[in-house]
């Protein structure tokens, strides 16, 4: 329907899943009109992508009202709901007002009236002040701090219908597999099983509470069984959790990942600083924070957007062969 033709770099970036990558980015949330310093507080992305799986994670907090997904692993399949993920159902005119200028005691209704799923305690999308995640590569540990008097006191994780195998290990790990994709999540506090139309509901009623959670594939670690056995030989340290919200867990490569609600996230005993972050940060997008330029690297080719003198600087053409 139109000339335009999708610069060649731009979809080689895009379908290149030959080799595993790490991308960040630094965000903001929309403008904030009440309870908070900053205008427009950062927002950090971790991805991991795959051939075969992307895990990807914010950093937790109220990111944006109503509709927020702070993390999920997704799998390529031939079934539906192929995805893995937790949530807190959080609602709040508090949370409500932090972003729109109406009164925040009417805002709930008002909200509920047009997205009826907001103040529903088997909501699936949403943010909470309570919630945190610290993700390194195909690994991720979620962690919850929920005072007793808030709006439902539980999370819940969703395991859809459609895999092929899921286990609940004596060793406490939940492990399932979908084609040659295979996870492990390990909950940290008791939770039962609700059964629904598309999936199964795991829902976990302690305050403090989390999990943690590894990815991998075939091509990655071998069979199913391979990668049970890895996993059940990782190292769990939850004697400081009761007390101070701290996990510490060492991944089946050999990470040692220690994460504190509130707290530092520590890789390997050095600190995780998101302010490190750069606007774009990976092997296909370079770009700083304010510089108003984009850099798109693949393999020997390039292409810089500079937003500031509005020019295109690149060493490859802009057309997308027809036959493409």
């Amino acid at each position: 329907m139109s000339s335009y033709r999708l610069p060649e770099i731009i979809y080689q970036i895009a379908t290149d899943r030959s080799s595993p990558y790490v991308h960040t980015e630094t965000k903001r949330v929309r403008n904030k009109l009440r309870h908070d310093t900053l205008r427009n507080p950062p927002v950090y992305k971790y991805t991991y992508m795959t051939q075969d799986y992307c895990l990807g994670s914010l950093q937790g907090g109220i990111l944006q009202p109503i509709q927020q997904h702070t993390w999920d692993v997704t799998w390529s399949s031939t079934k539906p709901c192929n995805t893995l993920f937790t949530i807190h159902p959080y609602f709040s005119g508090y949370e409500l007002g932090s972003f729109f200028p109406e009164e925040e005691k009417l805002m709930v209704d008002g909200v509920v009236a047009s997205k009826a799923t907001y103040n529903k305690e088997d909501k699936w999308t949403g943010s909470s002040p309570y919630e945190a995640t610290f993700q390194h590569k195909n690994s991720i540990i979620v962690l919850y701090d929920i005072p007793r008097e808030t709006n439902y006191g539980h999370i819940d994780a969703f395991f859809p219908k459609d895999l092929d195998e899921r286990i609940e290990d004596p060793s406490g790990w939940i492990f399932c597999r979908d084609g040659t994709i295979y996870i492990a999540y390990y909950p940290l506090k008791p939770y039962e099983w609700i059964d629904e139309k598309e999936n199964y509901r795991l829902r976990s009623r302690e305050l403090k509470n989390g999990c943690i959670l590894e990815v991998s594939s075939r091509p990655e670690v071998g069979s199913f069984e391979e990668f049970k056995t890895k996993v059940r030989n990782t190292v769990i340290d939850l004697r400081d959790f009761d007390r101070r919200l701290r996990v510490r867990y060492t991944t089946t490569g050999g990470e040692r990942m220690e994460f504190t609600f509130g707290g530092q996230r520590l890789l390997n005993g050095k600190e995780i600083d998101f302010r490190a972050y750069r606007l774009f940060n990976g092997p296909y997008l370079q770009a700083e924070v304010g510089s108003q330029t984009l850099r798109m690297s693949y393999k020997d080719w390039y292409r810089v957007l500079d937003f500031k003198k509005v020019k295109v600087e690149t060493n490859v053409s802009t057309d997308w062969s027809t036959d493409r």
